[in-house]
């Protein structure tokens, strides 16, 4: 919705125009607002992203070296808002915001790496102008993130697409502590991570889970971990609940694709 995010649960919640991102644009500030994640319902992260434009061929080359073009984040925790900076926010849970850094400079003519990253917000007196601190991960997208600050994503330094289909040049990547653990030497990436530490992604042989909280965390296929798959397969796994409970995208032998939610099987004592 052009200048206005809304975010729904039983009221309407509306990021105020020019709030956070007054003065925060390059050149200019955003021309649009969306919601990019949400934690409660009166906590969540949205993105402030510009029309696709670029500026005046004829402009100088200092000026097209200051140009970027370049999304910003913020964060809104009930009455308090901040603005995260230049970046895409993901996801977002308790005082963590993840995302990443893929700011386009004109006078490159090439995409530029991408970086992951990881906010932290801590509103108080002391951090009043500064209550979200950035961390960079390391190249690539961090798409999903828990309460204690894991984040997960891939290592992947470029966005690109092949038609409909994403093309996956990195690997699934967990950051513990800020450090880059690699869950498989397979193409593909993490999209999520639970509380308990359950990470769910996708790569070249379909959907995986992992814990990150293992010694040394590995991707392992679903198809392996559940036995009334039948002729089914699990191409892909978008989410993962505190409960276990999978979101995931299921495959027929006939070819015909299904969104699903994967339910743990509890032992009965």
């Amino acid at each position: 919705v052009s200048k206005a995010a809304l975010v729904w649960n039983g009221a309407w919640h509306v990021v105020p125009l020019g709030k956070p991102f007054s003065g925060v644009g390059k050149p200019d500030d955003p021309d649009n607002v969306s919601i990019a994640a949400a934690d409660t319902p009166t906590s969540f992260a949205f993105i402030g992203d510009f029309y696709d434009r670029f500026p005046d061929e004829d402009l100088d080359l200092a000026s097209r070296d200051r140009y970027y073009m370049a999304n910003v984040s913020g964060v809104e925790y009930g009455s308090l808002t901040a603005a995260l900076g230049i970046g895409d926010a993901t996801a977002m849970r308790g005082a963590f915001v993840a995302g990443f850094d893929a700011r386009l400079k004109l006078v490159a003519r090439y995409p530029q790496p991408t970086t992951a990253m990881l906010w932290r917000c801590v509103f108080s007196v002391a951090a009043s102008r500064r209550p979200c601190i950035r961390h960079d991960l390391g190249p690539g997208v961090a798409y999903g993130v828990n309460s204690r600050g894991d984040a997960v994503g891939d290592d992947e330094q470029f966005l690109h697409n092949q038609g409909e289909l994403p093309v996956y040049s990195g690997s699934p990547v967990l950051w513990r502590n800020q450090r880059a653990l690699r869950l498989s030497s397979a193409h593909g990436s993490a999209y999520a991570i639970s509380e308990n530490g359950a990470i769910v992604g996708v790569s070249d042989t379909g959907a995986f889970i992992a814990n990150a909280y293992d010694a040394k965390p590995r991707a392992r296929p679903l198809d392996e971990l559940i036995p009334s798959l039948g002729n089914r397969h699990v191409q892909a796994a978008f989410g993962i609940a505190d409960n276990d409970s999978i979101l995931a995208l299921v495959v027929g032998k006939d070819g015909k694709r299904e969104l699903a939610v994967l339910v743990p099987q509890r032992a009965e004592h």
